[in-house]
């Protein structure tokens, strides 16, 4: 029994499905390759790259890249190769300025792509080198020779003070019973000084109110002994370390240091301070200090470095000025824990600059970025550095840190943790690192955030996938990662990517190929209407077989394209926004590398020749095109396609004739594909949630397009065992308004197609690799469905 009856496909918006025919989506396809699909233009042609500089002759290949938006009006791309580094202005394409004051020494030689991190804070930019470990500097700082000081603390009627030094005594005074002078406390010091100056031969002594210093000429140690009638009250004796802070005198000598040890019931003990002469007749203060001897700084050379801009397209890179050590010892004030390891990553958060080894994060000052030394050791500030380590049952080494949604996720192989904080302040004492989900992913390649969400590519056997990582919108907080790859399973190779990119502002992740796809991108749109998903759309673009992406970063709408050629490393740039055109033409012009270029014309020859920026090495002059532009130097003519040009040199194209008047666009074709899915007739009609219909057959015997400012595409329709029929659609409609003559014709309308061949036995490709754009809005069929029996 036939059923003539015709579906339509509302849109064409939500890309490829790997799923069975059965199980897709009406708007998902089997094929779409350098399309663009979009909620408001419906399933478009990309737009085109444009040529913005060729950065550099050499060959760059295998290089990190990393991107710089200082504002609006400055952004630049790193660029570390080979143990160099380049900055380069991503607007003009110029080579900016870097002076190495401390070498090259610290970048890496090889394997930069997965060897670098790097993050910008401001004007600067700390790069990180995964391959060097961590060091102290070696140097400890200079130990004081062994000194003393005797603080004469209270004087009394008839009292007894001794000093002895290594068992002798050198210095003796009884005070009168009776004459008030001879009791005061800077009498007894002078007294005992002019003992010590008179008799303790090897020793330097001097004075200072009512405290005596002491130390051997030699710089040797040596014992004292203070000894007073008092019960050893009267004088306080100061050397290596004391109990309490209380005990140090008001005065004392510039640079004396000393412990202080504490008791039982003191908290704050083992703590050193230094006695700093203020020279004026106040005297001096007590401060808080670092146990003399020990090595208190960082290895510069192998501690991560800063590149600085220091004005328009100027910069340096050097080393850190990184804080030492500035009270405490190596207990009470432990080395960093990155120290002898390797750093896995960099961030910047709630104000403190971040680091990643091992299993643990380290955060430094508030607002001190250099220093991760705790500034006092008898308290935690807020303030101080963060040193906290997972505390997971697996072995988790940290990779990637990610700002997400006022908290922290760091991430491991297998487990994804949420450092957070649980007052207002991000503070040692409030900081909390938790597990919160436990994902496999690629540690080689960094997540990123879009929106409200995080994504991180993960490793399956063979192929790779994407997962969009979210807190739950509820009162539960609980995180998730759902797999937006989970309909397109096999459609990335797991060896075959470099970096994820992706902007909210285009609802884009991009998926930049690796290896064998370094030409390839994976694009991943999305839109989101509240809780709802509209658009979950994979697809892919690829660009010409000679290019290597080296880096791509979205700045408001714009995706800027780092790319190494035969004949070196390039910038371009590909304008995301919707219904753009030309400055002087109604449409974009659709090629890559595209720019404006006027050319230079040969009367005696009688063509027109124009110079590229760039050797053209594609293996045939028909990769390019050549569009005058809307000039008046064209009138009656804009937007045509000039004849396919010839290449005199690698860097020239020609035309026979004049065409020198304006400018003319200039690029190379490629090609947007676009393979419907195998049609299903179900119980309910096409596109439902109920079963497929397998108790039939469903013959095609037509398509219609729904399109809109399209000037060209083509249609190959392919059943199974017979040749392809090839249909076209050249915008040039009889009679239609918009097919004016001398002008590129750009329509709206629907274009229909004979099928004649089953669903299941029918290829039907929509591609075009004009230079014209191509928007299609929906599509229809018409067919008979054969039921072989009737449903009850």
């Amino acid at each position: 029994m036939a059923t003539p009856i015709s579906r339509s496909l509302p849109n064409l918006t939500n890309g490829i499905s790997q799923q069975p025919a059965t199980l897709r989506l009406a708007s998902q396809c089997e094929t779409q390759i350098n399309g663009l699909s979009s909620l408001v233009d419906g399933l478009s042609k990309r737009p085109p790259t444009e040529h913005v500089s060729r950065l550099s002759t050499s060959d760059f290949s295998g290089a990190y890249v990393h991107f710089i938006n200082r504002d609006s009006s400055e952004r630049y791309a790193v660029v570390v190769l080979n143990g160099d580094l380049k900055v380069y202005n991503l607007t003009s394409g110029v080579t900016c300025t870097v002076t190495y004051p401390d070498g090259k020494g610290y970048l890496p030689t090889s394997s930069e792509v997965s060897r670098m991190r790097a993050v910008s804070i401001a004007d600067y930019t700390i790069l990180v080198n995964r391959d060097k470990t961590t060091a102290k500097s070696g140097a400890a700082s200079a130990d004081r020779d062994p000194d003393a000081m005797i603080h004469v603390s209270k004087g009394a009627y008839g009292a007894y003070y001794q000093i002895k030094l290594d068992g002798t005594e050198e210095a003796s005074f009884t005070t009168s019973t009776t004459d008030a002078t001879d009791i005061q406390t800077t009498n007894i010091a002078s007294e005992l000084y002019d003992d010590l100056v008179a008799g303790a031969t090897g020793y330097s002594v001097a004075l200072n109110g009512n405290v005596i210093y002491i130390k051997k000429t030699d710089g040797s140690d040596f014992d004292i002994e203070a000894y007073d009638s008092e019960g050893s009250s009267g004088m306080i004796l100061l050397k290596g370390k004391t109990q309490q802070f209380k005990d140090l005198p008001k005065r004392g000598y510039d640079g004396f240091t000393i412990e202080i040890a504490g008791t039982e019931d003191n908290s704050y003990d083992n703590w050193w301070v230094k006695y700093i002469d203020d020279t004026n007749a106040s005297g001096g203060h007590w401060e808080e200090t670092v146990k003399p001897g020990l090595d208190d700084n960082f290895d510069v050379s192998e501690m991560p470095h800063q590149l600085v801009r220091t004005a328009l397209d100027t910069f340096v890179f050097e080393e850190i000025s990184w804080d030492g050590r500035g009270a405490g010892d190596d207990v009470s004030a432990a080395d960093p824990s990155f120290i002898g390891e390797k750093l896995n990553g960099v961030f910047f958060y709630r104000n403190r600059l971040g680091f990643l080894a091992d299993e643990n994060v380290i955060m430094s000052r508030t607002a001190d970025f250099f220093n991760f030394w705790p500034e006092t050791v008898t308290t935690v500030l807020d303030t101080d550095p963060i040193d906290i380590a997972s505390t997971h049952q697996q072995v988790s080494i940290l990779h990637h840190a990610v700002p997400m949604n006022e908290q922290m996720i760091l991430t491991s192989h297998g487990v994804q943790f949420s450092l957070s904080t649980d007052g207002e302040v991000l503070t040692p004492n409030t900081v909390q690192m938790k597990p919160s989900t436990e994902f496999s992913m690629n540690p080689d390649i960094a997540p990123i955030t879009s929106g409200h969400d995080m994504y991180f590519v993960t490793k399956a056997g063979d192929w790779a996938g994407l997962r969009e990582y979210f807190a739950q919108q509820d009162n539960t907080g609980l995180k998730d990662a759902s797999l937006v790859t989970a309909h397109v399973p096999s459609m990335i190779p797991s060896d075959s990517v470099r970096m994820i990119v992706g902007s909210s502002d285009v609802n884009s992740i991009l998926v930049v190929g690796d290896g064998t796809y370094d030409n390839r991108v994976w694009v991943y749109r999305y839109h989101w209407a509240g809780d709802d998903k509209l658009q979950s759309s994979w697809s892919y673009w690829e660009f010409d077989d000679g290019d290597e992406i080296l880096g791509i970063d979205i700045i408001d709408g714009i995706m800027y394209m780092v790319v190494n050629r035969t004949g070196g490393m390039f910038l371009d740039k590909l304008d995301f926004s919707s219904q753009r055109t030309e400055n002087d033409l109604e449409y974009l012009v659709h090629l890559d590398r595209k720019q404006s270029i006027t050319g230079v014309y040969d009367s005696t020859n009688h063509w027109t020749t124009w110079t590229l920026p760039y050797t053209h090495t594609e293996p045939s002059e028909s990769n390019y095109r050549i569009v005058t532009g809307g000039g008046v130097g064209f009138d009656g003519n804009q937007g045509e396609i000039l004849p396919i040009p010839t290449r005199p040199s690698s860097t020239t194209l020609r035309v026979t004739g004049d065409y020198s008047a304006d400018d003319c666009y200039i690029g190379a074709v490629f090609t947007f594909t676009y393979g419907m899915s195998e049609q299903i007739m179900k119980s309910s009609g096409f596109g439902g949630g109920d079963s497929a219909r397998t108790d039939g057959r469903l013959q095609l015997n037509r398509w219609r397009i729904l399109y809109a400012n399209t000037g060209y595409f083509k249609v190959e329709v392919t059943p199974k065992y017979r040749d392809t029929f090839e249909y076209k659609f050249t915008g040039r409609i009889l009679g239609e308004g918009t097919n004016p003559v001398g002008s590129a014709p750009i329509s709206d309308g629907m274009f229909t197609f004979p099928v004649k061949a089953g669903a299941h036995q029918v290829d039907v490709t929509i591609s075009s690799d004009s230079h014209l754009p191509c928007s299609l809005q929906s599509a229809e069929w018409e067919g008979i469905f054969i039921a072989k029996t009737k449903r009850v």
